[in-house]
């Protein structure tokens, strides 16, 4: 294969990644960025590592180009809106969200996730309301339901 064929590239972070290899992602796509292969999922790789290792910075960073070139992808846009919640930009974490949901407004995971963000920055009612949405179009969803119920007992207790 050519050495600037992201398949290559993909393949082996691939293994890493699922192997929880990630210190060694960054050496390999590194290069990769270096001899000047464009492909954004690579980015996306990299950003999943850092977020991993918990540079947050540069897991935004890597998202954000990866973004660049594909500005309305949900996989992405989720990563990022994860990444900056961790790195304690909420209300950019919170736009982001609101992007996702907008392109997809069933959105398992960027609904979820903002609920757990509504919750942290104590908006308790929009947090549950927006569970409430969750639960409804996901059943089954019992990560949901517990903190529906969790969410709903607080705003209970402070009433």
């Amino acid at each position: 294969l050519s050495p600037l064929n992201p398949v290559r590239y993909q393949d082996c972070v691939d293994v890493l990644i699922k192997n929880k290899q990630y210190e060694v992602v960054p050496d390999i796509l590194s290069r990769a960025v270096k001899d000047g292969v464009q492909f954004p999922e690579l980015y996306r790789y990299l950003s999943e590592a850092y977020y991993n290792l918990k540079d947050y910075k540069k897991a935004i960073r890597y998202i954000r180009s990866a973004l660049d070139t594909d500005k309305d992808n949900i996989v992405f846009l989720n990563q990022l809106a994860v990444s900056l919640k961790e790195a304690g930009e909420l209300h950019e974490a919170q736009k982001t969200y609101n992007k996702v949901i907008k392109l997809d407004p069933k959105n398992l995971q960027a609904l979820f996730n903002k609920s757990l963000l509504l919750a942290k920055q104590e908006q308790f009612p929009e947090a549950v309301k927006l569970l409430e949405r969750i639960v409804a179009n996901f059943p089954d969803f019992e990560k949901g339901i517990k903190k529906l119920n969790e969410l709903k007992s607080k705003v209970s207790q402070a009433s």
